[in-house]
Order: C-alpha cells, then structure tokens, then sequence
C-alpha cells in the first residue's frame, strides 16, 4: 500500500531526528500535500496515526501545508520538545 510506505519512511525519519537530538520528544511535524495527490489531511491523519498507535509519537500534533503539485505528502519539519519529562518514580 502506498500510504503505509511513505508513512513507516516518514516515521523513520522522524525517529531518527529525535534520536540525533538526544531522544529528545516529538512535539508536531508538518507535513506538505499535493492540491491534485491521492491523499488529504483526512486520508494521511488516519493511516499515520494508526502507524504511530502505542508508540511515543501517538500524541504527535500534524500541522498541514497544501501546495499545488508535487509528491502526495512530504515531511517538511520536525519540531522537538524543549527538555525530556523526567520519568516518575
């Protein structure tokens, strides 16, 4: 399924951002759509967050961004939380 593989190539890049910042949390990614691709805010909001269901990105904010052509969607920023919580005891 297309959607499936873009999203798990995408969630690997977002991982892989927090790890080279320290495992600091992911806070919000924003994501670009094409005006004319296969998939919507909607579309994309349902399979990501059932690739990310149970993980430490279930809680991710998705911001979107539409622009007239180009690739389906695109991973254009990673925002990461300022500190790591501290764990509870």
């Amino acid at each position: 399924m297309h959607e499936s593989s873009l999203i798990r190539n995408m969630i690997g890049v977002i991982e892989q951002t927090s790890r080279e910042n320290g495992a600091r949390p992911v806070e919000r990614i924003e994501i670009e759509l094409a005006r004319f691709g296969t998939m919507d805010k909607e579309h994309f909001r349902f399979h990501f967050k059932e690739a990310v269901k149970g993980t430490s990105l279930e809680k991710v904010k998705i911001d979107f961004t539409q622009v007239p052509f180009g690739i389906d969607a695109r991973l254009v920023s990673v925002t990461l939380k300022d500190r790591i919580p501290k764990e509870s005891a």
